[in-house]
């Protein structure tokens, strides 16, 4: 999810949880599939370019699917003790530090 300040530090920002229909064709995107049924194609930003492109956007803070949100910054990746919807917690880890 990305958190957009267009108009300035100052201003309110908003959340843009889906890959923009403008964007350019070298830009990655995955597709999410949720257990409603319903899926959302995501920004994924794994290079430099990408990073400039979002932050072109106003975009000062990402915030990865899943990540639990409450009234500040995401605490973790998923609840519980265990493994979710069959990711173990080695995978989740891996993910993180990457």
């Amino acid at each position: 999810m990305l958190k957009r300040f267009v108009d300035g530090a100052e201003g309110q920002p908003f959340y843009q949880k889906r890959a923009p229909d403008k964007r350019p064709d070298w830009l990655r995107t995955v597709t999410l599939s949720f257990p409603s049924g319903r899926t959302a194609e995501e920004v994924v930003v794994d290079d430099a370019a990408g990073l400039a492109w979002i932050v072109n956007l106003a975009v000062w803070n990402c915030t990865p699917p899943g990540a639990v949100r409450r009234s500040g910054p995401p605490r973790r990746a998923a609840r519980g003790s265990g493994s979710r919807a069959g990711v173990e917690w080695a995978d989740v880890r891996r993910v993180a530090l990457e």
